[in-house]
């Protein structure tokens, strides 16, 4: 059996034990309640990180429709100007998921069809005008210097279609100097 005074040790060590516990259990909660706050602001902050990356892709997908309509307006303006006897126009596609993009000459055949070749399938008389546009497209849009490099010239462009095409790089020159 044990006597008064060993119970009274074992009693208040079993008390000091449970207060100690009790202290433990008060220190969690309090940071527990820490970690709650920080969650909270952390949500918050995902949210606003969310709804700003969303806002920044919607401008993105706006401001690269925009950028690719001007590129297809000059080289569509370009196109007829330069091959006035030829109904040309172009069609670039931009596939997101792949990152990729796409330029067809579109025109209509001698049977009536609507013909869409890739840009890469064309005349090189097609291609070297199309390259030139571009040029100074990017020249003109991004402010760089007036250099334009052509290399071996226009000799994949018809005499026909040379007049025109040094006509729309003057109205250029004179235009943007």
């Amino acid at each position: 059996m044990m006597n008064n005074d060993t119970l009274f040790e074992n009693a208040i060590k079993v008390f000091n034990h449970l207060e100690f516990i009790q202290n433990e259990i008060e220190k969690n909660n309090k940071e527990i309640a820490k970690k709650e706050q920080q969650l909270t602001k952390l949500n918050v902050y995902n949210t606003d990180l969310q709804f700003a990356r969303n806002y920044l892709d919607l401008l993105i997908k706006n401001e690269s429709n925009s950028f690719i309509k001007s590129i297809n307006e000059i080289l569509n303006y370009g196109l007829k100007a330069i091959f006035y006897d030829c109904d040309y126009s172009i069609d670039i596609n931009i596939d997101n998921e792949k990152s990729k993009s796409n330029i067809y000459l579109v025109y209509t055949d001698e049977n009536g069809n609507k013909i869409s070749p890739n840009i890469q399938q064309c005349g090189g008389g097609i291609k070297t005008v199309i390259g030139v546009l571009l040029q100074i497209f990017f020249i003109v849009h991004y402010e760089l210097e007036p250099i334009l490099f052509v290399d071996e010239g226009f000799s994949q462009v018809s005499s026909q279609y040379l007049p025109n095409l040094f006509s729309i790089i003057q109205e250029v020159t004179k235009k943007n100097g």
